[in-house]
């Protein structure tokens, strides 16, 4: 019975310290969201740049597998090429060390003083009215509860250690191969090499002397460490190639790095960092330290070498119009994890909505204007696209949740003030289709041709303003609004004074009645559209 009620505390262990992992998460995420958003534009092929990106966003998400997810969504999105991804595939298992550090801290029976960081934490939250406060109340809510999921585990360990049956599994396992396959296992169903090293850091170093010799514990961080790129290959399968490629390299990187390490422990380095580092924990963080930089210090010239394998190994295959569409709108439920860079992916996404709302645009003008009836269904069914493609992506900001901050916040709420101008814009142009069933004169034509000037000037200004913002770019943004407040103005001056010439027109006729009538409603759909893309801009403004 004892055994059991060990077994449960080391399961509720492991699930406060995954709980504490999230919570830090957020909290991390919350603080430099903007920056991390920020910097993914500064992103180049300079591989440094990329690694030092890795290390950093791992170091927030407390994950490399949350890490390698995102990317695997940014990379599906097209915000970042397959060239740049390796790099940060290698700065994220680098970044990956830096929680392992803190959670060795637990050797040094420093848990009981740092849990007390939960109360600390949870007062700041409770009377503190100001949002940053708050902010680092969580923070501290997650160290303190990290540290006492770390405290259950070792608690529910001691009895294990004290089991002969255990003590002799655990000696018989010596096989390298087999110990491998455990901790790939072990990380894989646990979906966390940070938490699957916490247990082996509570393993080795409660109740006294560790169980298992310091060989067995390098095969099992060995393991640890493909598990967790088998775990993140798993958000991949149903991507792009370029989101296999990403997950081919992830997986590549740790399974040539258990290779060069197996090869490596055959020499003494194991034995003189155990007698160097006598604390069992110590000694695992320092196995998985050196493990990461040495296949770093190896793989990461080696990166356009790698990214061309998986380009050969994982061939791009031609894709239907409808797989085309959901690359660039179908985000990775994973990236919902991190709202800044979700948001990030959203805001491309919108950009590139608005591209085929010009498009749209443009084909529905030249259709009324040239009488192409047969492309009205065309116009129908990508107008009904453009429909679903906007609700998706409304959707998509649906999903967004968690501790957002203010900026996320009011981020969120401009982004669904633009879809909705959008919409407004397919709209308009369905209506517009409707003109195509009456032929205009030639001076009519010519009238709606020179307000079109005007709105394709006008789509064109507000294009570039949108994409300076998916791309949080400000520079000319002041001039470009101006341009198209002053566009607006001139479409609304041209509509009053085409409408005035064409009253004298009509002399009663019902087909002139008709016609004219038509008329001026395409004219002020032609305005309506002009409206809708004008409060986009003034929103960004």
């Amino acid at each position: 019975m004892e055994t059991f009620y060990s077994i449960l505390k080391l399961f509720a262990g492991l699930g406060l310290f995954l709980y504490a992992i999230h919570v830090v998460s957020v909290s991390l995420e919350h603080a430099t969201g903007n920056r991390i958003r920020k910097s993914i534009t500064k992103i180049t092929d300079n591989k440094f740049k990329g690694f030092g990106f890795g290390v950093v966003i791992t170091t927030v998400l407390q994950s490399s597998s949350a890490s390698i997810a995102m990317l695997v969504g940014l990379v599906t999105a097209g915000i970042i090429n397959i060239a740049q991804v390796f790099p940060i595939i290698v700065g994220a298992n680098i970044g990956a060390v830096i929680p392992m550090i803190f959670v060795s801290f637990q050797a040094f029976n420093i848990s009981k003083i740092l849990s007390v960081l939960c109360l600390i934490g949870i007062l700041m939250i409770i009377f503190s009215k100001k949002n940053n406060i708050k902010q680092i109340g969580n923070l501290l809510v997650g160290v303190g509860l990290l540290f006492l999921g770390l405290m259950l585990m070792s608690e529910a360990v001691v009895v294990f250690k004290d089991s002969p049956q255990f003590i002799s599994f655990m000696i018989n396992l010596n096989n390298p191969i087999l110990l491998i396959l455990v901790g790939a296992v072990f990380t894989t169903l646990i979906q966390s090499s940070l938490a699957a090293t916490a247990v082996l850091i509570t393993l080795c170093s409660s109740g006294g002397a560790s169980i298992l010799s310091i060989t067995t514990i390098a095969f099992l961080i060995y393991g640890i460490n493909i598990g967790t790129s088998i775990s993140t290959s798993l958000s991949a399968l149903g991507g792009n190639a370029n989101a296999k490629r990403t997950a081919f390299m992830h997986v590549l990187f740790n399974v040539i790095g258990s290779i060069i390490m197996s090869v490596i422990t055959i020499f003494p380095w194991l034995v003189v960092l155990e007698n160097v580092v006598p604390n069992a924990s110590m000694q695992i963080v320092s196995i998985q330290v050196i493990y990461k930089v040495v296949i770093a210090i190896i793989l990461l010239p080696l990166s356009y070498l790698i990214t061309k394998l998986s380009q050969k190994i994982i061939p791009v295959r031609r894709l239907t119009q409808a797989e085309q569409l959901d690359e660039i709108f179908v985000l990775n439920d994973e990236i919902f994890g991190t709202p800044s860079i979700a948001l990030k992916q959203i805001g491309q996404s919108i950009y590139k909505l608005f591209e085929l709302i010009g498009n749209l645009i443009d084909n529905t003008v030249n259709s009324v204007l040239k009488k192409i009836i047969l492309q009205e269904p065309k116009l129908t069914l990508k107008r009904e696209n453009l429909k679903k493609i906007a609700y998706s992506i409304t959707n998509n900001l649906v999903k967004v949740s968690g501790n957002l901050s203010q900026k996320d916040t009011e981020l969120i709420a401009l982004y669904h003030e633009i879809l909705s101008d959008i919409k407004s814009t397919i709209y308009s142009c369905q209506r517009l289709i409707q003109s195509e069933k009456f032929v205009f004169t030639a001076t009519q034509k010519k009238d709606v041709q020179e307000i079109y000037v005007c709105v394709k000037k006008l789509f064109a200004n507000s294009y570039e303003i949108l994409k300076s913002m998916a791309q949080e770019n400000n520079e000319n943004m002041e001039e470009k609004i101006k341009t198209v407040l002053e566009l607006n103005t001139r479409v609304l001056e041209l509509k009053n004074e085409i409408k005035k010439k064409n009253i004298n027109i009509v002399n009663g006729e019902t087909k002139k009645l008709q016609e004219n009538i038509l008329f001026i409603n395409s004219l002020n759909e032609l305005e309506n559209i002009c409206e809708s893309i004008t409060n986009i801009v003034i929103r960004i403004s």
